[in-house]
């Protein structure tokens, strides 16, 4: 399973216009925030995405997108310990 997982991850590299395409897509919501002004942060609760390869795949998107976008990014527990409000999707 690790062996199949490496060789499908290996040949993953997106550019910035390709995490931008899938982001918009994927998670409107969550492009929205990122492209917002006012504050650098934004946060949300892990248990938004499943455990499945394309979940974490936008997980990892999600996060890159927001890094881009010059956001930092802090992944919580659950969103009331946070004190958040889902805006992944």
């Amino acid at each position: 399973m690790v062996m199949e997982l490496t060789n499908i991850l290996n040949g993953l590299i997106f550019t910035d216009a390709e995490v931008e395409k899938i982001v918009s897509h994927e998670l409107p919501k969550w492009k929205e925030a990122c492209d917002a002004g006012g504050e650098g942060k934004l946060a949300f609760s892990r248990s938004v995405f499943g455990d499945s390869i394309k979940e974490l795949l936008l997980l990892a998107l999600a996060i890159k997108y927001a890094r881009r976008s010059g956001k930092a990014v802090t992944i919580v527990a659950n969103e009331t310990e946070a004190g958040i409000a889902s805006v992944v999707r």
